[in-house]
């Protein structure tokens, strides 16, 4: 099982009252290895963060993944990330190429989606089940007049009940 550390300079969590003090804290991922691109998108709201793995192949080949880290206030760190996996998993889908969180709700972005041929992209929605404790996908967003080559979910932003995502192409 590798384990693989996420850059500490996108993970820094601000501590101490002094100015210029930080606390850096060290997110790793079982099954994860240096080809998957763990650390590619991240995103955190309170004691929730996610972290892309744009090629890992846990669930399928190079179909991508992402880590939810829960923050646990009475031990005062960061627990083990739990990989979110994408239900129609597809090769080079690049499932958690980008990501978001706001509160209960979660995007991931899959580029690479090949919805219409080839890759239009699409975007899952994750939303927290407090009664089962774990992240249930909800939905997958699809671009209304996808084309070939959209990329579709390159990337996100969430915050409440507004959703934006990106397509470069």
């Amino acid at each position: 099982v590798g384990m693989l550390a996420l850059s500490v300079a996108a993970t820094a969590a601000m501590s101490g009252e002094a100015a210029g003090q930080c606390e850096l804290e060290e997110f790793l991922a079982s099954g994860t290895d240096c080809d998957d691109q763990f650390g590619s998108a991240v995103d955190a709201d309170g004691e929730v963060a996610i972290v892309g793995a744009v090629y890992s192949s846990l669930g399928g080949y190079e179909a991508g993944a992402a880590f939810v880290f829960r923050f646990d206030p009475i031990e005062g760190e960061w627990g083990e990330g739990v990989a979110l996996l994408p239900s129609d998993a597809q090769y080079e889908m690049q499932f958690g190429r980008a990501v978001g969180v706001d509160g209960e709700f979660m995007l991931i972005g899959a580029c690479g989606y090949d919805g219409f041929g080839d890759p239009t992209g699409a975007v899952f929605v994750y939303q927290y089940d407090a009664d089962l404790a774990q992240w249930l996908e909800v939905q997958a967003l699809h671009p209304a007049d996808g084309q070939a080559d959209d990329y579709f979910g390159y990337s996100v932003a969430l915050r409440g009940t507004v959703a934006v995502i990106g397509a470069p192409s």
